[in-house]
């Protein structure tokens, strides 16, 4: 027997990152408990906009349910009437400023307004940093300091005119791409004149 109750309608549509398209719909079928049941939403995707909902498993949406279907068998349902159900949005410039200014914005406080405004992932700028994200030594403190982040995010790496030799080591530590401020110079390895 299978251990999934979901039957499909037909053969699952994927979109280009691989996820079931809209139009793979699914029917519940069991007892197949989801933790997590919003309906009755304007659900607004990237292809169109319809009423339904979503539900969740294991921090994941599982499924796009169209139309006011039920699904009896989740831990939590949310009627979401009258309210969208969008996307999460991504923010790929922010500044938590975080090791060294974190009483301007760190990470614990930064990524918790972000989710209160429906960002669920940031990329983080690597110059307001004491020190900046331009090598990694400095790659290391940001990691320990974003490791409070309450949503997903990724960083970036400083350029600065005397870092060349560094980028690969902040590439290999997993920054996602490179930034430079126009008034930035090496010889400050950071944000020139910020105190």
């Amino acid at each position: 027997m299978s251990s999934s109750n979901f039957q499909r309608k037909r053969p699952v549509a994927r979109d280009r990152k691989g996820n079931p398209s809209i139009d793979a719909m699914t029917t519940f079928q069991g007892t197949a408990m989801c933790d997590l049941f919003v309906r009755n939403a304007t659900v607004v995707t990237e292809e169109r906009t319809f009423d339904g909902g979503i539900s969740v498993s294991n921090g994941r949406i599982d499924e796009l349910v169209v139309g006011q279907r039920d699904i009896a068998a989740a831990r939590q349902i949310i009627d979401a009437s009258g309210l969208l159900l969008l996307p999460g949005l991504v923010d790929a410039h922010v500044h938590f400023s975080e090791p060294g200014r974190g009483h301007w914005e760190g990470f614990e406080t930064g990524s918790r307004a972000a989710a209160a405004g429906g960002i669920t992932t940031f990329v983080e700028m690597p110059l307001n940093a004491q020190p900046a994200t331009i090598d990694a030594a400095a790659l290391v403190m940001k990691k320990a300091a974003a490791k409070q982040s309450h949503i997903d995010y990724a960083l970036w790496g400083g350029l600065v005119d005397d870092n060349l030799d560094d980028l690969a080591d902040l590439r290999r530590g997993g920054v996602v791409g490179f930034y430079r401020e126009r008034h930035c110079r090496g010889g400050g390895r950071g944000l020139a004149g910020a105190t």
